[in-house]
């Protein structure tokens, strides 16, 4: 399997990502979720399709919709739910990668094979503990290259 990605933290929990919170940001009015993507990419923000190794879902477009930018040397996220906007900053790369791995693991706690009550505990606890790098991190196609061979 070609899969470089090494995260060098762990997956942030819920009370972390919550003090990375900068304020609510709605910028746009009218329009469906597809016109709110265009407002924001003029702000300088690209929205993410997938995530984790095999480019799983981030969001559910037009409805839910992640976005990043970086500005001010800061690591910005834009979380879009029906129209209303969250924005998150971090000082690094691997923080906002973290913040973004536990989204993912929120709504595809699943795929951990974790049962509905485990998600529950572990997303209260400090820690995720270990959770496999195929879940974690940016897509890219450069991951999934030898996939088909595993």
């Amino acid at each position: 399997m070609n899969d470089n990605y090494k995260p060098t933290r762990p997956v942030m929990n819920s009370k972390e990502l919550a003090a990375h919170r900068v304020k609510t940001w709605n910028p746009y009015s009218g329009g469906d979720g597809y016109d709110a993507m265009e407002t924001n990419r003029s702000a300088g923000f690209s929205p993410l399709a997938g995530w984790g190794r095999d480019g799983w879902d981030l969001g559910d477009w037009p409805y839910v919709v992640y976005s990043t930018r970086v500005k001010n040397g800061k690591y910005d996220l834009l979380e879009v739910v029906e129209g209303d906007h969250k924005l998150y900053s971090f000082n690094t790369l691997e923080d906002l990668h973290a913040a973004i791995d536990l989204i993912f693991i929120c709504a595809n706690f699943e795929y951990l094979g974790l049962t509905y009550d485990e998600f529950k505990t572990s997303l209260n606890s400090d820690t995720w503990g270990p959770v496999d790098v195929t879940y974690r991190g940016p897509y890219s196609s450069s991951r999934t290259k030898d996939v088909a061979n595993v």
